[in-house]
């Protein structure tokens, strides 16, 4: 008997739990419509609350490391020496730094890289496209899309010549990124 309560008393629980239902009366006046009642809406309302904020932040750095390769030094054969050639290249003399924001908020992305000339190295850093403040990825347009994530792009150029020239790694500057 116990049991029996038990399960009744959990089953009632149960089915009273998370839903709202509505519905409309109906009152019979008349006896001979008794079998024509009206069907009566039974109506469920389903509320979505997202309140968690997930935030995923994609931060790409390509090749932020530039080789400065002077050109070889000349044998010549009438004083013995060599001579130096005072040109030279770089192996690539322009990285980039792309932030993309798949989150549910929006976020605002501060990056810094002072320009200057470091040991004769001019370094440029540049917002080159999008916007500083990356909208939610949860908008109409992006669902579903990953591609369509806002994103921002930093380009850091390197120009000029090291003023050594001897082998070795320089630091010529520092980005930094916060993302609020």
């Amino acid at each position: 008997m116990k049991k029996l309560i038990t399960l009744a008393i959990s089953a009632l629980m149960v089915l009273s739990l998370g839903t709202t239902v509505f519905a409309t009366s109906t009152s019979i006046t008349d006896s001979a419509n008794f079998n024509s009642i009206d069907p009566i809406d039974v109506l469920v309302n389903v509320n979505v609350d997202v309140t968690e904020t997930k935030y995923k932040i994609d931060v790409v750095w390509s090749n932020l490391v530039f080789t400065y390769t002077f050109d070889d030094y000349v044998w010549n054969p009438g004083n013995h020496t060599y001579s130096t050639d005072e040109t030279g290249r770089w192996s690539h003399n322009e990285g980039t730094v792309t932030v993309t924001n798949h989150s549910n908020k929006t976020v605002t992305v501060d990056a810094s890289c002072p320009d200057n000339i470091a040991d004769g190295v001019d370094v440029t850093f540049n917002m080159t496209n999008g916007d500083e403040e990356l909208e939610t990825a949860d908008a109409n347009e992006r669902l579903g899309d990953e591609e369509k994530a806002d994103k921002v792009v930093y380009t850091v150029s390197v120009n000029g010549q090291p003023n050594s020239r001897t082998q070795q790694t320089l630091t010529v500057a520092e980005v930094t990124l916060s993302i609020q």
